[in-house]
């Protein structure tokens, strides 16, 4: 196809495309919606001793490659689901999108890079500390995001994230799936591409047409995780780079004597008009770790106050509720 071509299929399907772009942020709101969590602004993420450090020092935090998060059923999971509803449709082109997806399932991200945040909506969660705090020697940071928001920027690349509750619940998984294809299949119906004309569609047009059917679940398919991860009450920062920004905001860092790809993310407080980045980050609390002492509350408020946390806003230490005792070191 020439790029002439291409500028001319892509301009007919502007109108689709932008319907397209509104659904897909509509599907983000339907998600917080039929969520059972609470829609909340005080939001908490267990990490390291040095992952504390890093965060205050640097004023930042790092959303990392969607590939390299817990789940290794990551995406999956949302995929068997919309495999499932679509396949069953009348519509061919759905049935084709469904095939797409399965067929292609490993590389669905060869244009858009996910890259996430995790965070929990519950304050000292057991499950918590034991898988992201190295059971009792991590901290749990609450974040006030009532005026903020996070992003990630590099020169003049800049991406908004996308704040949306994890969903564990098969059927509220499925409500979502059918609520999108339901509002697939009107748009299908508006731009004519029915059952009798879609064979007729040249093979670029039929695949953008799917590609851009497809975009509409990048989200959900996101926030969908297997229902053994529930206790987690996990709420997702989802950063969406194409193939430009990736080289432009990627880095990477060791785990495990694995290279792990991160971006940078800050954040931006919003005024009426405008979003600036924040001079001090919007933390409201720290909780110590369960069968911390006398020392490391010390230590951490001696680390705040050199941080500019403790003179102007004034952060919180809080202890933790739990007993879960410090098997390296009883009297810790």
């Amino acid at each position: 196809m020439s790029y002439d071509k291409f500028l001319s299929s892509f301009d007919s399907m502007s109108p689709m495309m932008g319907e397209l772009l509104t659904l897909s942020n509509f599907v983000q709101s339907k998600i917080i919606e039929i969520s059972p969590e609470e829609k909340t602004t005080k939001l908490y993420h267990y990490t390291s001793a040095q992952g504390l450090e890093g965060i205050v020092s640097n004023a930042n935090l790092w959303a990392t490659d969607y590939r390299f998060l817990n789940d290794s059923r990551e995406m999956k999971d949302g995929l068997d689901v919309v495999y499932k509803a679509l396949i069953d449709r009348e519509e061919v082109v759905l049935q084709e999108l469904a095939i797409y997806l399965k067929e292609h399932s490993e590389n669905l991200t060869e244009f858009l890079t996910p890259y996430i945040i995790s965070f929990c909506s519950k304050h000292d969660l057991l499950s918590q500390w034991r898988a992201y705090s190295n059971q009792s020697e991590g901290y749990c940071i609450e974040f006030d995001l009532s005026d903020s928001r996070l992003s990630t920027y590099q020169n003049s690349t800049v991406i908004i994230c996308n704040f949306l509750p994890v969903i564990y619940d098969g059927k509220l998984k499925l409500k979502i799936v059918n609520f999108i294809i339901d509002e697939l299949s009107k748009t299908i119906k508006k731009y004519n591409i029915d059952n009798d004309n879609i064979s007729e569609l040249n093979p670029e047009n039929k695949g953008m047409i799917i590609g851009l059917l497809q975009n509409v679940f990048q989200i959900p398919l996101l926030t969908f995780k297997d229902e053994g991860f529930s206790e987690e009450k996990e709420w997702r920062a989802i950063f969406l780079a194409n193939s430009v920004q990736n080289e432009k905001l990627r880095k990477f860092r060791t785990t495990g004597g694995t290279f792990v790809p991160y971006v940078e993310s800050i954040f931006l407080q919003n005024d009426e008009e405008n979003l600036f980045q924040r001079k001090t980050l919007p933390i409201r609390s720290v909780c110590l770790p369960p069968a911390a002492g006398n020392t490391t509350r010390k230590g951490l408020e001696l680390f705040l106050h050199h941080n500019g946390f403790q003179a102007k806003n004034k952060v919180s230490v809080l202890n933790s509720a739990i007993p879960l005792r410090n098997q390296k070191n009883i009297n810790w």
